[in-house]
């Protein structure tokens, strides 16, 4: 068996026995008060994974540049309505909407 397939059957396996051990009714553990503080920032943390190699990458001379203005504007204007505390989707939708009137340059500049 191939080494990328003992992968991602071991790594599965480890997925599912984590969203087994909290959503599972047979298991009674309930993590503590600082556990899901913690959790709390997971979110986050995840989408920040994704969105910074997206938006800005890393040249072999260590210069960090962005990617694409487009992606730069957008982002900058989705962590404002961040800040705003506005609703998740419609950040979401507004970040969306705003990117693609960029990049396909449906305002004619």
């Amino acid at each position: 068996m191939n080494t990328t397939w003992v992968l991602i059957i071991i790594l599965s396996f480890i997925t599912f026995i984590n969203r087994y051990t909290f959503f599972s009714k047979f298991v009674k553990y309930h993590p503590g008060k600082e556990l899901r503080e913690f959790l709390n920032f997971s979110l986050q943390a995840i989408l920040t994974a994704l969105w910074v190699p997206i938006v800005f990458r890393y040249s072999e001379n260590g210069v960090i540049s962005y990617t694409d203005i487009n992606y730069l504007i957008a982002t900058i204007f989705v962590f404002i309505l961040g800040i705003l505390r506005l609703n998740m989707l419609l950040v979401v939708f507004l970040g969306l909407l705003l990117f693609f009137v960029l990049k396909f340059n449906l305002l004619g500049l």
